[in-house]
């Protein structure tokens, strides 16, 4: 698979290296895991920002 996504990277006179498309996915992998994260961050503050029912408690949030 990452032979095939190299070639459609590199077209027929790329320099890009499968290893340096290797460290790319690594690193796409850590920032997508890390993105998901903050995802479940931001629905857990809407969930509490939803429940709060009033400004007061809206400001009384705490992250």
């Amino acid at each position: 698979m990452l032979d095939n996504i190299l070639l459609g990277r590199n077209g027929d006179d790329g320099t890009e290296t499968l290893a340096d498309l290797c460290e790319a996915v690594i690193h796409n992998a850590d920032r997508f895991t890390l993105f998901q994260q903050l995802t479940g961050r931001r629905q857990r503050l809407v969930k509490a920002v939803r429940a709060a029912g009033t400004v007061e408690g809206v400001n009384a949030i705490q992250w």
